[in-house]
């Protein structure tokens, strides 16, 4: 999981500034919509999109920056204590990836909970 996880972050690594910029949009909306007043009937209409869209932008982001340094199993005999230090490396790295994929599934449900509040 950890090493499918490397190779999809390796490839899109050249969508980090994309993140960043949609991120930091959705967050200036948010900020305004927050912050402004505006006519009653228009009133938040775009707090819930674009705090959905600076949520995907993060997981997107954090994803694409955590993974591509996840150590690699060599193929030769390493020493006792580097192996050990391999597989706690890569023990940690199993972890991040749960707790990656436990976050993407949350917000998912919530997106699609967020998405039936704002239109219904």
């Amino acid at each position: 999981m950890i090493d499918t996880l490397q190779r999809v972050s390796r490839r899109l690594g050249f969508a980090k500034p994309l993140f960043v910029v949609i991120g930091v949009a959705a967050l200036a909306l948010l900020t305004a919509e927050i912050f402004t007043e505006i006519s009653p009937d228009q009133h938040d209409a775009l707090l819930i999109p674009s705090a959905i869209v600076f949520l995907w932008a993060l997981i997107g982001y954090v994803g694409l920056n955590t993974f591509p340094a996840v150590p690699q199993e060599t193929e030769e005999k390493p020493g006792f204590i580097a192996r050990v230090k391999l597989r706690f490396a890569r023990f940690f790295y199993y972890g991040l990836a749960i707790v990656f994929v436990v976050l993407t599934l949350a917000s998912i449900y919530m997106t699609y909970k967020l998405f039936g509040i704002w239109a219904g």
